[in-house]
């Protein structure tokens, strides 16, 4: 039967409300949409009684038991079901609200990809051709000691890339040292590059055979060792050598001189000149990592290389090209 009230139907439930006049004698309306025993309807704000007072149970239709009559007021609302388990909480939306708010020290497991779904390295940023101009920007607030770095966790200072916004200066560190510096003038300082220079102050030398240059004025590496008279390579590449040597006062013939490398002669130079003349040569060779290169000396003369002073006049010098 009819009655005034809520139904318990409303419980959890959200609704659909179609109201209309009805026509005189009016028995049915179409063109709904409900799901069955999930309805109500109201005529001239009365709930009608399903079954007994209306029928629907085909979802877009419903019949009623007693014609209505000209403009009675007839309200249909249909009832959309749903299961609670499928919607979120209070205390669900709770959490996933605040992990929205700034995490400190987040971390992220897996591939993350910026404009690539499907990250092959472990961050991954792709332009969609649409910038034109650099992809990553990182900007350091004023006073910032490092606008980037780059580098293991377990110590910032100790190695990695950095860009030092008070200098205007790029730095590549490792082992706690600057390796290698790009200043705001563009000027690039490789201050571990492999480079030599040295002497000798044992005394002049007139014997032939491979010299040893005893007296290191710079020796970046150590990698020219003054008891061997021997520079070894520490990494493969190209390098420049460079000598000079001061012949002695008394007259000097048949003198020569050259660079070998791993024991093979690359350059020789050839002197019969009489009094102080100089004895001089180059080379660009190419070595590999632990290949070495030695002076060595011949003829029937000698060389100015045993006091401070003959420092100037007689050396064995390089460096890593590249």
């Amino acid at each position: 039967m009819s009655y005034l009230g809520r139904s318990a139907k409303l419980s959890l439930k959200a609704q659909e409300k179609v109201s209309f006049l009805a026509t005189a004698g009016q028995t049915s309306k179409t063109g709904l949409s409900y799901t069955p025993s999930f309805i109500e309807i109201y005529v001239n704000g009365v709930l009608l009684t399903d079954t007994t007072d209306f029928t629907a149970t085909n979802g877009n239709s419903i019949t009623f038991t007693v014609a209505l009559l000209l403009n009675d007021e007839v309200t249909v609302i249909s009832l959309k079901t749903f299961t609670v388990a499928d919607h979120y909480t209070k205390s669900d939306a709770d959490t996933l609200l605040a992990a929205k708010s700034p995490i400190a020290s987040p971390s992220f497991t897996g591939k993350v990809g910026i404009g690539s779904s499907s990250p092959v390295r472990q961050l991954e940023i792709k332009d969609d051709g649409t910038l034109g101009q650099a992809i990553v920007g990182i900007i350091a607030d004023a006073g910032d000691a490092a606008g980037i770095f780059m580098g293991t966790t377990s110590n910032n200072n100790a190695g990695g890339i950095r860009y030092f916004t008070d200098t205007n200066k790029l730095t590549l560190r490792a082992n706690d040292e600057d390796r290698l510096l790009i200043d705001s003038a563009g000027i690039v300082t490789k201050p571990y590059q492999p480079a030599f220079r040295v002497c000798k102050d044992t005394g002049d030398t007139s014997s032939t055979g491979y010299m040893v240059w005893n007296a290191s004025k710079i020796n970046v590496g150590g990698h020219y060792s003054t008891s061997t008279g021997k520079f070894t390579a520490p990494v493969a590449g190209n390098y420049y050598f460079a000598f000079r040597a001061l012949t002695l006062s008394a007259a000097q013939t048949n003198i020569w001189m050259g660079i070998n490398h791993n024991g093979n002669a690359v350059l020789q130079t050839y002197h019969t000149h009489t009094n102080h003349s100089n004895i001089s040569g180059e080379a660009v060779i190419t070595m590999a990592a632990n290949d070495y290169v030695q002076t060595y000396w011949g003829g029937t003369g000698g060389i100015h290389t045993g006091s401070t002073s003959h420092h100037v006049y007689s050396f064995f010098q390089g460096h890593l090209i590249g």
